[in-house]
Formats: structure tokens, sequence, C-alpha cells
């Protein structure tokens, strides 16, 4: 089986302007993806109101007009690489720390919104000569939209180039 082609990118949205949308692993050269979980998953609806009466078999129900859902876990796992492992666990870590985020990729092309809520805590520690030492590191995020979106147009937004 012949690996994938993609590309992870990254946004912090909570400033004006918004920041630079990073492709991941070419921002951070030491970092590789492992895995992202929870992109699929959709919240339990918030906006949906029901009544059990005494004298009726039947709930009675409001739904408001717009969909709101409960936010959802993202779980963002990552290997950071080689000699400047530490530099890029780091830099990923202060980037990341504090603020609201849009991530997506390119295989599933979703769209989330998402801010880090855990504790991080590198789960495997490797140390050796060369190139095959690291870490790896899961980042627990919650999908404040409670589902994803299409990622469409925030992929051809990051991989268009700039103009100057």
């Amino acid at each position: 089986m012949a690996d994938i082609d993609y590309n992870i990118y990254i946004q912090r949205v909570d400033t004006t302007p918004a920041g630079v949308i990073y492709d991941l692993e070419s921002h951070w050269p030491s970092i590789r993806y492992k895995q992202c979980k929870g992109l699929n998953d959709k919240g339990k609806k918030k906006s949906v109101y029901t009544e059990s009466y005494a004298d009726s078999d039947e709930l009675r129900v409001h739904e408001d007009a717009t969909l709101a859902r409960e936010a959802t876990t993202i779980e963002l796992t990552l290997y950071f690489m080689g000699a400047n492992k530490q530099t890029a666990y780091d830099s990923f870590y202060n980037y990341i720390k504090q603020g609201t985020f849009k991530y997506a990729d390119t295989v599933r092309k979703k769209l989330a919104k998402m801010i880090l809520i855990d504790p991080v805590k590198p789960d495997e520690e490797k140390f050796t000569q060369g190139d095959t030492s690291y870490y790896k590191a899961k980042f627990v995020f919650q999908n404040i939209w409670g589902e994803c979106k299409d990622a469409t147009s925030f992929i051809t937004e990051a991989e268009t180039p700039a103009t100057t």
C-alpha cells in the first residue's frame, strides 16, 4: 500500500487579522503527523427542548431553527523527530497553547475550529544518536463548532501563493 500524499493546515483565528495558515510539516520540519481522531464526530444537539407530560405518550419537542451542537473532542498525535525535536516540540506547543485555531487536512477535507484543552505530555520518548530520536505527543482539542465543516475553500486559501 502506497503512502498517501497529504497536507495538514493550521491557522490561529482569534486574532485580527487571522494568523498565517501553516502547513504543519513544512513550517515545523521536525514534526511528522501520526493521526487525528474526531474529525468525523458530531456533537449532541443543544438546540432541542423536549417535555414529557403524563396525559400524552408523545414528547413535545421544540427545535430551534439554528442547529447548535455540543463541542466534540479532537486528538492530534504528532511525532517530533531528530536533532531538533525539542525545539519543534516547544515551538509547536507555544503556538497552540493559547487561542482558537482552524485545522484541516487534504485527505478528509474536514475543517475544525478548535482550542487546546487538556495537558500535553509526550507519551513516548526515544533518545538515540542520529535521526531516530523522537517524542510522540497527543494534543487534545475541543472542536467548538461541534462538528467539522467542508475545508475546500480553506485548503484553496492555504495553497494559494501569497501576493506581495
